[in-house]
């Protein structure tokens, strides 16, 4: 390699300049020298030039999804683009009016460069199936540098657009509509539950692995959120290490935020002719006992308990059934992140619920969730002997949360609260069905004495004809019910 011009002046001069101006004319010298020379960690390498035709690929698109009539069926769009065609035209028609990246332009020698429908395409391709941005350039005829730019400006897009609407917490009528449904489902005042799953970061900074590794073993980024029956998201909040457990997540997350700055929108719901204004979301055991969450019962015992505990582990699946569909349509959050900068995650993670959410808009009439009318759900009325709530004013606690949290904390106290409205209006809504369950005949068996006498009646008029007469005589089990236990187990299976 020649040696750079500059040394030969160096040592030629015999000028009076100083030694610091020679100095740094000489470092100069050497830091050009090593770019020259392609120094440094990765040696540089000219970009190749693949002259892509973009008005035939753009075409190509076309001809496929968008022509009248396209190559593939509705269907099978859906499936590649998670979406139906009109909402992808939306948020193409938006994307365009607002930012002029996506907007097809010629360049400086007059070329028509990458088209609207392009960049959404790949953009989307890389969201849904989690491919690098190098499996794009086959069909979508588009460079891995260009395509991974075009899913940064696409995400962005998409908050900065749609976000307001669909990152929205609930409005008067949204929250009409989950009391109706959460009551219903035998849970008045719930509002959704809540969750956090956690996202594997393959390329998490070396330095940062031990702050982002909790107990999956790898780099994690955890994201908190709330979810309806309907699998919409009401709340997202992303991006803290994995070495978090949900408690921690939950203490730095906004989700209560506009609760305690008194911005929320009020819940009006009545239990046993009481009325309230505090919601709450269903949570797993990890929670703390706050008034505003409603958790299972450890080792519940007797039917109405067990019962209850069952419906709230059921019903609080809805969160979890919110990630695994979020995962399965956006595969790039489901397998391991390839990204290096934490806010293109937070990006990347924050549009694909916007989109979630706006799946679940568009697809809401073909959903039997929504189908129905909330404002003619019947208010179940339960008769007054059954659970006096009257005890609640001179408690003090005036919001059901805090009676529920009471619970919680205080189980003996269960019939004073109004979670214990909720456990017998579960209950109330089972009906008859709760005596064909074997499951409930073995709990009476283990504890017969939080049964009725009805309950116990009917057992035994069950008894008379079952095949465990050929044990013993139906009375003496009823009277000692401890060697049922020793019946087959097979028999509770059995009709």
């Amino acid at each position: 390699m020649d040696r750079h011009p500059i040394f030969d002046i160096i040592a030629n001069d015999s000028s009076s300049s100083s030694d610091d101006e020679m100095e740094m004319i000489l470092r100069f010298a050497i830091e050009e020298e090593r770019l020259n020379s392609g120094g440094g960690s990765r040696p540089r390498r000219r970009r190749t030039f693949i002259p892509r035709d973009f008005v035939q690929a753009t075409e190509r698109i076309i001809r496929d999804y968008f022509a009248e009539p396209p190559l593939y069926p509705p269907n099978i769009f859906r499936r590649r683009f998670r979406m139906s065609r009109s909402l992808f035209l939306r948020i193409k028609s938006t994307l365009e009016a607002t930012e002029p990246y996506f907007v097809q332009r010629r360049n400086a020698a007059g070329k028509l460069g990458l088209s609207s429908i392009q960049k959404m395409t790949a953009a989307i391709r890389m969201l849904a199936y989690g491919t690098t941005a190098d499996l794009c350039d086959e069909y979508v005829s588009i460079g891995e540098t260009t395509a991974m730019k075009c899913v940064k400006k696409f995400v962005k897009a998409v908050i900065s657009n749609f976000s307001e609407e669909y990152l929205r917490s609930p409005t008067n009528n949204d929250i009409a509509r989950l009391l109706a449904l959460g009551e219903s489902r035998g849970f008045p005042g719930m509002l959704g539950s809540i969750d956090c799953m956690h996202w594997k970061w393959k390329n998490c900074p070396t330095a940062w692995q031990g702050n982002f590794t909790g107990h999956i073993h790898e780099p994690t980024i955890i994201l908190e959120a709330v979810a309806s029956y309907d699998l919409w998201i009401w709340h997202a909040f992303f991006g803290l290490p994995g070495s978090h457990n949900d408690i921690n997540v939950l203490e730095r997350s906004s989700v209560f935020t506009e609760l305690a700055e008194g911005r929320a929108p009020l819940v009006n719901y009545s239990i046993n002719g009481n009325n309230y204004t505090m919601g709450y979301y269903l949570a797993d055991g990890i929670y703390p006992t706050w008034s505003t969450f409603v958790k299972t019962i450890p080792s519940p015992r007797g039917p109405k308990k067990t019962h209850f505990a069952k419906k709230q582990e059921e019903a609080r699946k809805d969160v979890e059934r919110a990630f695994g569909v979020l995962q399965s349509r956006f595969a790039i959050v489901r397998g391991p992140a390839r990204f290096f900068q934490i806010e293109t995650l937070k990006d990347i993670m924050t549009a694909c619920i916007i989109l979630h959410n706006m799946i679940i808009e568009d697809e809401r009439h073909i959903d039997e969730v929504e189908r129905g009318d909330y404002q003619q759900f019947n208010e179940t009325t339960l008769d007054p002997k059954i659970l006096d709530c009257s005890t609640i004013q001179s408690t003090g606690l005036g919001r059901p949360g805090d009676c529920i949290s009471t619970y919680l904390t205080n189980p003996g106290d269960w019939i004073s609260v109004p979670v214990a409205w909720i456990i017998q209006n579960s209950w109330a809504l089972l009906g008859s069905r709760a005596w064909d369950s074997w499951a409930v005949l073995v709990t009476w068996i283990k504890d017969p004495v939080a049964w009725t006498p009805d309950a116990g009646a009917w057992i035994r008029q069950k008894l008379l004809g079952s095949r465990l007469g050929q044990f013993k005589s139906p009375g003496s089990r009823i009277q000692s019910p401890g060697p049922l236990m020793q019946a087959p187990a097979s028999f509770f299976f059995q009709p």
